[in-house]
Order: structure tokens, then sequence, then C-alpha cells
């Protein structure tokens, strides 16, 4: 697999509010700076959910002690995270409001007294 990669590789650089973003995708009429910066945009707001997932959630710890209980562990982590999402989501949509909020730990803590 590695005999594969190339000895050198092309890269794009663009500047977005500031940060520089770099990419292999080379040709600026496929994926416009515009999509890329939406791109980069999505892709740290995944870094948060999993920030949030692993602190707020209490999963950064593992409690199961068989590959299998730690897998469900995480399914059961991960289906809490999107009921309390799909929950704000709706609120915010009720009341014309953005469905990402920073309050994220609040509304754990609503869940958790259902």
């Amino acid at each position: 697999m590695y005999c594969q990669i190339p000895d050198t590789l092309t890269i794009r650089e663009i500047k977005i509010n500031k940060k520089v973003i770099t990419t292999t995708l080379l040709n600026p009429k496929e994926v416009t700076r515009k999509e890329l910066g939406k791109l980069y945009t999505k892709r740290w707001l995944i870094e948060v959910d999993f920030r949030f997932i692993k602190t707020v959630l209490q999963m950064d710890v593992f409690r199961c002690k068989t590959p299998d209980m730690v897998c469900k562990e995480i399914w059961v982590h991960l289906l809490a995270y999107n009921l309390i999402r799909t929950v704000m989501a709706q609120a915010a949509y009720r009341y014309d409001l953005p469905p990402r909020t920073p309050e994220f730990p609040r509304h754990v803590t609503a869940v958790k007294c259902i």
C-alpha cells in the first residue's frame, strides 16, 4: 500500500477568514474557495461535537471491560447525543432559532431529569 504513495504531493492553499486551508483538491472550478470554507466549518463543528460527547456526556473513559460492551457503550452515548440534538433542533425550529447553540450542557441536564 505504501509503495503506491507518490514521492511528492501537489497541494492548494486557500486563505479564508485569516485561516489557511491546505488541500489536495487542486481544481478551483471543481471545488470553490467558498465550498472549501463551508467544509472546513462543518469539519470543525464535528470536532466540537466530539468534545461535547467526551466531556459533557462523560465518554472520556470507558467503563465497560469487554470489547463488545465498549462498542455498546459508544452506541449508547451516540444515541443519547443524537436524542438531545434532535430535541434541541425541534425546540429551535419552534422558536425560529438556530439549531446549534452553546447551551448543550443545560440540555443534557434537562434530559437527565426526564
